[in-house]
């Protein structure tokens, strides 16, 4: 489940920019939020299953890809609902579904506790493999609290998940002037109001959909108008078909329209409040017509499967071979030695305009803290990130490592972290089945690096806490998976123990939360004066999320019969099976 969650999580970004007339036909459909509100449900989960070929050229299915749609005014509007990154607000969040259960009364030990089940098979088999998936999924709060940490990736410059891989320009067949309109909404996109921050590459795919009102347009003409559209944009265009009549629950075709899972947790906190402030108690899910939900499968499908990953797979095979592959050779290696090493090796325009730089002939502007867009070192943290994206870790994993030597010479502290956070978690993905290449303690290392860079140099507590929340999850799973006891100090020669490893790392994530959880239980005091009652009364939902879990690192496990585990009470509950 948490590796799921974390694949899931880092998904591909996919803008949407719709015309006037297209937001007016859906809402028409009585949809609210427009074209966007009105695809993103059906992005989350592609039908079928998604084929993605890795730098090797060998192909894996995965069944459960999915794709974010975001407004790309969104993207760039920090205080937006639909940006994630506030610690407080997920905080609160799940504090209002632990509320909800404790009030109806369906609130237990296990839904703090997870599970306590065990599970056979021999280690890192699938049995083994599939039987802990299932024994050992966690609280359901404590998974919310994940995919609520994950959900709306704030738009930074020292990581490019949140940066879109496509954009989706859409017109309908009321445009008067269709052609025109598409040039307009690319204009926008390119440099315009939709233009993203100067450090965010623009050269993403554009994908033009075509949406055609099966109720009052003829469909020949919205035929011959897709057929132009073809000719003057490529092929990477759709004809949606879709009807503008509002489709009620009584109606026979009529199905619920699908609920958005990875939302933020502002945005959640906003449904919350409106549908508490409703009068009704009526569902106000949307309807649409099963055929409108079938074409709309379809064309994510279609955008997925035919545009969005091939364009990352042939963007991520050129810079492979242009960039990385240089930098890996010789001159490459040179470069970067005489970066950390040489006091000179030539000028730096934005050094000499006052920009700063953290080396000798360095791309990295120290003012700002940001890379240019088509510097190598911004093309390899794309690189990396799609690959990640793309589920290729080994890819991944190998230019996250030289990144993170690049950055730290270049005392890009931001980006150092941020390289340093997702060499740990692809080389813990490594570890698991069917890979197992990758050393625990080089893992514990950029864990430890990317936390302390983060908080200490950089003042980012949601990355810290992402990064810190990810890596337990991660060493926990591990160890559960190869089914070994946890030693009290590692064998000579080995690395340390997995599940010491992950439950030593809990505290460093509560840490990262309490003056967010303070925040929050200042503001709810005046209502209530404390958090609850229970095991996150004057703690806060993250720690009692995160108790259980270190408690979780140690209970598949028998004790020795002698002594106590040192570590101290107040970090996590004492373990079954521990004298």
């Amino acid at each position: 489940e948490p590796r799921n969650l974390m694949l899931r999580g880092f998904a591909p970004r996919v803008g949407v920019v719709a015309s006037g007339d297209t937001e007016e036909i859906v809402r028409e459909k009585g949809v609210q939020g427009g074209f966007l509100a009105l695809v993103r449900p059906f992005g989350e989960w592609v039908q079928g299953k998604v084929t993605v070929r890795d730098s090797h050229g060998a192909s894996r299915t995965w069944e459960d890809y999915g794709v974010r749609f975001v407004g790309m005014g969104d993207e760039a509007d920090v205080g937006g609902l639909r940006v994630g990154g506030d610690i407080g607000a997920i905080e609160e969040a799940v504090d209002r579904h632990l509320e909800y259960a404790e009030v109806r009364g369906e609130l237990g030990e296990d839904d703090l506790d997870g599970d306590d089940g065990q599970w056979g098979g021999e280690p890192g088999s699938s049995t083994a493999l599939a039987s802990a998936a299932t024994s050992l999924s966690s609280s359901p709060f404590y998974s919310l609290y994940i995919r609520r940490l994950l959900s709306g990736l704030p738009l930074t410059s020292h990581e490019t998940f949140a940066h879109p891989v496509a954009c989706i320009i859409a017109i309908s067949s009321r445009n008067p002037a269709p052609i025109e309109e598409l040039r307009n909404l690319y204009s926008s996109t390119n440099a315009g109001i939709h233009r993203l921050p100067p450090w965010v590459n623009n050269d993403y795919l554009r994908y033009y959909v075509l949406v055609h009102d099966e109720d009052h347009d003829d469909i020949t003409k919205s035929t011959s108008l897709y057929e132009q559209m073809k000719r003057h944009f490529g092929l990477h265009c759709h004809l949606l078909r879709l009807r503008s009549t509002q489709c009620v629950p009584s109606d026979d075709d009529s199905v619920r329209l699908p609920l958005c899972e990875w939302i933020s947790a502002g945005e959640e906190l906003s449904e919350i409040e409106r549908r508490e402030s409703a009068d009704d108690d009526e569902d106000p899910t949307p309807c649409v017509f099963d055929s409108d939900a079938t074409a709309l499968r379809t064309f994510v499908r279609e955008l997925v499967t035919q545009s969005v990953i091939p364009s990352m797979e042939r963007l991520s095979a050129t810079w492979n071979e242009q960039v990385l592959s240089r930098r890996r050779g010789l001159s490459g290696r040179f470069m970067s030695l005489s970066k950390r090493w040489t006091p000179f090796g030539g000028s730096n325009p934005l050094a000499a305009a006052g920009g700063g730089s953290g080396g000798p002939g360095g791309h990295y502007d120290s003012q700002h803290g940001v890379y240019r867009p088509d510097a190598p070192e911004a093309v390899m943290r794309k690189l990396a990130d799609y690959a990640f994206m793309l589920r290729d870790f080994r890819l991944a994993h190998s230019t996250y490592e030289v990144l993170r030597g690049d950055f730290g010479n270049d005392k890009a502290w931001r980006h150092y972290a941020g390289a340093a956070e997702m060499c740990a978690l692809t080389s813990l993905l490594l570890l698991l089945p069917p890979y197992a290449a990758a050393r625990l303690d080089q893992a514990e290392q950029n864990l430890d690096n990317a936390a302390y860079s983060y908080v200490t140099r950089c003042a980012a507590p949601y990355h810290a806490l992402r990064a810190l929340t990810c890596g337990l999850e991660l060493l926990r799973l591990r160890a559960t998976l190869l089914n070994s006891a946890p030693p009290l100090a590692p064998p000579p020669g080995a690395g340390p123990c997995a599940r010491w490893s992950s439950a030593s790392w809990g505290p460093w994530a509560r840490r990262c939360s309490r003056s967010a959880s303070r925040r929050a239980s200042r503001r709810r005091r005046g209502r209530r004066g404390c958090w609850g009652r229970g095991p996150r009364a004057r703690t806060g939902p993250a720690a009692a999320a995160a108790r259980p879990a270190c408690g979780r690192c140690w209970r598949p496990s028998a004790g020795w019969g002698w002594g106590a585990r040192p570590a101290p009470p107040s970090a996590w509950p004492r373990p079954a099976g521990c004298s």
